[in-house]
């Protein structure tokens, strides 16, 4: 009899068991659509958006570089020697590979060497510092290194495939230009950005699974790169054209920034993202989850920091903080205008603020720019004040639809 009971028992569990499989299959949530492996800009926040731990991979090195900055915050500088040598990102949270298979992409930006870069003494700091003459070790060492890393991992050695796509400029807000020169607008004209150069023809990129790789290539070609208003440059790789060895399975658990040549440069952002065709964006304050935009934060008087949950799959997004966008005037521009042209900014027909000094630029007259990038920070004055505060996101290259966020933001002593 017992042995009925049980055969009865397990007859039913069965079905259950597959029923409660297929609910958790309907039921999965869907993979994020942008998981940051680095940010420099949500470092300085504390990267709750960050979703891995930065170290060097073999002999390549991976530390803050401090004299080089993207929106406002410092960058990694990375040092790759070859496809087997440069820096690793271990996920905090493996990712699921698959959710990002049909439209999914690796998104870098990047900067390369000025072709006459300045000296700095001490500018990269932290473990894994990149030393003066680190390019010219003992070549013998050297390959001695590299055969063992080689032997160490052999499935880092497999055919690669893959796939870039660049991004365009931001148009510059007027750079610095030469001392009395100034366009029709009364803006300085933009400075040329310095020339940049790099060993580098191919960046490797591999997916380090519980069984396992998946593995692809970007092209690097300085000349039909765009880079931005600051020097900074797109590389995209689609999932679909990375490849795997035969027994790849699993989540991803690492993912490997390598290239084909030895070279120094910086990454300022690196992410898996999903493309949905168009670009959404959310503000929130540090300590809200991704996402969880309200319509009203209060804070004391003081500075006041803000984040932009900004989904934008392969496009290259520029985003633009306003942090009084409706009580026009009431709060000083942080940004220096013409005072013989009209600014909107200001009210119709209304004059600039105050004439920059003598070295520092005009920007075109137009709606206030208080802050760039994922995280806005602003000091409002010590009164109790509502302002609206609206982020701005564009496509570089154009080809998306701008999206705005806005939320009230209650000052209170």
């Amino acid at each position: 009899m017992k042995k009925c009971w049980s055969f009865a028992i397990g007859a039913l569990a069965l079905p259950l068991a597959l029923f409660s499989g297929v609910a958790r299959a309907q039921n999965a949530p869907a993979p994020p659509r942008t998981v940051y492996l680095y940010s420099a800009a949500l470092g300085t926040v504390g990267g709750n958006l960050g979703a891995a731990k930065t170290a060097p991979w073999g002999n390549g090195l991976a530390a803050i570089a401090r004299e080089t900055v993207y929106e406002g915050a410092p960058v990694l500088g990375v040092t790759t020697r070859n496809f087997q040598e440069g820096v690793r990102f271990d996920l905090n949270t493996p990712i699921d590979i698959e959710g990002f298979r049909a439209n999914g992409f690796l998104r870098l930006r990047l900067r390369f060497r000025d072709t006459a870069p300045a000296a700095t003494e001490g500018a990269v700091e932290g473990e894994g510092e990149i030393p003066p003459g680190a390019m010219e070790e003992d070549p013998r060492a050297r390959r001695r290194e590299r055969r063992q890393r080689r032997e160490a991992a052999p499935l880092l050695k497999p055919a690669w495939k893959g796939a870039a796509q660049f991004g365009g400029a931001l148009p510059p807000l007027g750079g610095a230009g030469a001392e009395g020169e100034m366009n029709p607008d009364g803006t300085t004209p933009e400075e040329a950005l310095p020339s940049q150069q790099t060993n580098i023809t191919e960046l490797g990129i591999t997916l380090l699974r519980d069984n396992g790789v998946t593995m692809g290539r970007i092209p690097v070609n300085l000349e039909t790169s765009e880079p931005d208003e600051e020097g900074w440059r797109l590389f995209v790789l689609p999932i679909r054209d990375m490849t795997s060895t035969a027994n790849a399975s699993g989540p991803v658990r690492s993912v490997i920034l390598t290239s084909d040549e030895e070279d120094s440069f910086y990454l300022a952002q690196a992410a898996l993202v999903i493309e949905s065709g168009q670009m959404t964006v959310s503000i929130r304050r540090i300590e809200d989850p991704p996402g969880a935009q309200v319509s009203e934060v209060e804070f004391k008087p003081g500075a006041v920091t803000l984040i932009a949950d900004v989904e934008a799959g392969a496009a290259d997004p520029a985003v633009e903080w306003n942090f009084d966008a409706d009580n026009v005037g009431n709060l000083p521009l942080t940004v220096f205008t013409n005072p013989n042209a009209p600014n909107p900014a200001l009210g119709e027909g209304e004059l600039g603020g105050e004439f920059p000094a003598e070295g520092q630029a005009t920007v075109p007259a137009g709606p206030r720019l208080d802050a760039r990038g994922l995280t806005g920070t602003f000091t409002y004055p010590n009164e109790e004040q509502n302002y609206r505060v609206e982020v701005t996101v564009r496509d570089r290259s154009g080809q998306k639809q701008p999206v705005k966020a806005s939320i009230l933001v209650k000052v209170r002593g």
